[in-house]
């Protein structure tokens, strides 16, 4: 009866260090291809990932990042499913809400965008890219001035951004605010005098109102001088 009981016991033993030693090398390996991700080489960090998964199939951290590689491989469908599934276990992660609207952008499903926007944003409201986001979306709907609200709280929570300013520029021309549009882009070159796109939609638009200006003095001149030539004419 004891030595049964001790081999019982030999077998819990050997079985707890083999679940410890396996769940510790799934953490390696997840370490390893967040690493990989990091650096861009997304085939072996999907080869590391994959290892992780089948290792420990409830390591979240593992299938997050395991679904950002498909969704920045543009595998939006695949990606939306993954994210899914790491809410399925972290139901309060306001990271996965994000990268799921995301996707939901992507593949314009823009409801279930909106619906995965507002739950990341409740879970943690100080992540301005959330807001941003969520402004894209909207601004792809049509929603414009929906989305000129969202990168404005975006832009209180991060001022220093110069894209938010060049995209809520693009935001503000839609609706017909070239004004505040052409001050968001100079902001924007403040912060980033390297920024191409400020530089291109600045000029643009500086160049558009320069050219309606030049015919308008054209015009003016064209008149005057007609206007003399008929006087003349007259005496």
């Amino acid at each position: 009866m004891k030595n049964k009981l001790s081999l019982v016991f030999q077998i819990l033993f050997s079985t707890l260090i083999l679940k410890s030693q396996t769940l510790a090398y799934s953490d390696t390996l997840m370490y390893y291809g967040s690493q990989l991700y990091q650096a861009k080489d997304l085939i072996l960090a999907k080869e590391k990932l994959d290892s992780c998964i089948l290792l420990n199939l409830r390591n979240d951290e593992c299938k997050y990042y395991r679904a950002k590689i498909e969704y920045d491989m543009k595998s939006y469908q695949k990606a939306s499913i993954m994210f899914k599934n790491v809410l399925a276990l972290q139901e309060n992660d306001a990271s996965s809400w994000h990268m799921l609207g995301l996707c939901f952008t992507s593949l314009k499903h823009y409801d279930s965008a909106e619906f995965c926007f507002k739950n990341a944003v409740r879970l943690n409201s100080r992540r301005s890219e959330f807001y941003a986001n969520w402004g894209n979306s909207q601004f792809l709907r049509g929603n414009f001035e929906h989305a000129d609200q969202l990168y404005g709280t975006a832009i209180l929570l991060d001022e220093k951004q110069a894209q938010y300013y060049v995209n809520r520029a693009e935001i503000r021309a839609k609706l017909g605010n070239k004004e505040d549009a052409q001050v968001d882009l100079k902001q924007a070159l403040s912060i980033d005098p390297s920024n191409a796109m400020a530089q291109k939609n600045l000029a643009e638009r500086t160049g558009f109102d320069k050219k309606w200006l030049f015919f308008l003095a054209l015009g003016f001149v064209l008149f005057f001088s007609f206007f003399l030539f008929l006087r003349s004419k007259k005496h």
